[in-house]
């Protein structure tokens, strides 16, 4: 199902924040639209009003501009996007109870690895390596296994499966999945869809926490 064009803004802060999760579903949906990267200093606060003004009613990046009207919120735009191009999502309640679920648990280590990628503190970053970090991978790696992969729910792609794969780049972790054959199976089959291939090895491989 083909969808109008989109607009795509996020702040131009390289590939590891939430704009990237929605471009990159753009990217593999084969939706035309264009990615709009804004700069976050002095400029920004004025450009937050006017965005509340325009629409943007919580004021924040990632947001779309689709049919004239502007929606926020990276997990959210997944799934209005999901149902607008009918693909990426459960065909039943409980399916879309556990894509959900998904999403909702990957949020959970997104912000546990950013505030150790960031954190000046090493013995934060440690405890997300040692403590954190395997804990994530552990329980993606079970759920990944459960249907028989290389994604969430098989063999069909979710707006999920999105969030999942820019933790694991994130976390600098595509090619050092050994421990965890079920998630190294997803980024290979991930890398290896027609519409990402080629962008995705344009992108940078980020450094691990440590």
């Amino acid at each position: 199902m083909s969808i109008p064009h989109v607009k795509l803004t996020y702040f131009n802060i390289g590939t590891r924040g939430f704009g990237e999760v929605v471009k990159q579903f753009l990217q593999d949906s084969g939706a035309s639209h264009e990615y709009i990267r804004i700069e976050k200093d002095e400029t920004w606060p004025a450009k937050r009003e006017q965005l509340i003004e325009d629409g943007d009613v919580f004021g924040a990046v990632p947001f779309i501009e689709y049919e004239g009207k502007i929606y926020g919120g990276s997990t959210p735009i997944l799934r209005f996007l999901s149902k607008k191009l009918g693909k990426y999502h459960g065909t039943n309640d409980d399916d879309e109870h556990y894509i959900d679920m998904a999403a909702d648990f990957s949020k959970d280590w997104h912000i546990t690895s950013l505030k150790a990628l960031f954190s000046q503190d090493q013995a934060v970053k440690e405890t997300f390596v040692n403590v954190d970090e395997p804990k994530h991978y552990e329980r993606f790696e079970r759920v990944y296994g459960l249907r028989g992969g290389p994604y969430l729910m098989g063999d069909e792609i979710t707006y999920a499966d999105f969030l999942v794969y820019h933790n694991i780049d994130n976390d600098g972790r595509r090619y050092k999945l050994e421990k965890y054959p079920n998630l190294d199976k997803f980024v290979k089959a991930y890398e290896a869809r027609p519409n990402l291939k080629e962008y995705i090895s344009t992108l940078p491989v980020h450094p691990t926490v440590l």
